[in-house]
């Protein structure tokens, strides 16, 4: 049965993903200089998995999706430092040699792919701000000078690979018993309650 947020919660993700894209947007049409396109590849990379927690944990009371969520942000964190200190390239602004590949974007799109990945049709009304959220954080990353397409796009896939891979499908059974309809017979009529979990 497909999960359809009512009452307060019912715009929670998609006005915390818009909200966080038209920040995004709205903080680089006036970045000046690369310090305002760091913070804003700051904000989606911490942002993103905030949200993901947030829906996983108080949202859903989901137990196993925040393990999955911890494994694979965890291990998009570990692959990209390996990857980095394996692949030494010097960043645009030649501050290091870490530039391959983003962690930022990694991340970004890791927790992105656990959102969608995990709770499917729930979120099927906001997946394209999600993934444009993912995709201004490597956006972001190369006007600040910090990293070039191609460490953006393996950030990307990195991030979006891994989080497919250790994130299942959340149960039909668990979804569907979020959602609860009830039916009480009272003097002269019925009294019907539906209830969703958020």
């Amino acid at each position: 049965m497909s999960f359809h947020p009512q009452g307060p919660q019912r715009h929670f993700l998609r006005v915390a993903s818009m909200g966080m894209v038209t920040l995004t947007l709205g903080a680089s049409a006036v970045a000046q200089d690369h310090r305002a396109w760091t913070r804003t590849a700051d904000v989606l990379a911490v942002g993103l998995p905030v949200m993901a927690y947030g829906v996983a944990g108080s949202g859903k009371a989901d137990a196993e999706g925040l393990k999955e969520l911890t494994l694979g942000l965890l291990g998009t964190v570990v692959a990209s430092e390996g990857l980095k200190r394996a692949i030494p390239v010097t960043r645009p602004d030649g501050s290091d040699t870490k530039s391959f590949p983003s962690r930022h974007t990694a991340v970004a799109f890791a927790a992105t792919r656990f959102l969608d990945r995990r709770y499917g049709e729930d979120v099927n009304l906001y997946r394209p701000w999600l993934y444009a959220a993912a995709a201004m954080t490597g956006v972001a990353s190369v006007q600040a000078q910090r990293h070039r397409w191609g460490d953006v796009v393996a950030g990307g896939a990195l991030g979006f690979g891994l989080s497919h891979w250790s994130t299942s499908a959340r149960p039909l059974a668990q979804a569907a018993a979020d959602n609860h309809l009830d039916i009480t017979p009272l003097p002269g009529g019925w009294a019907v309650a539906w209830q969703q979990r958020w």
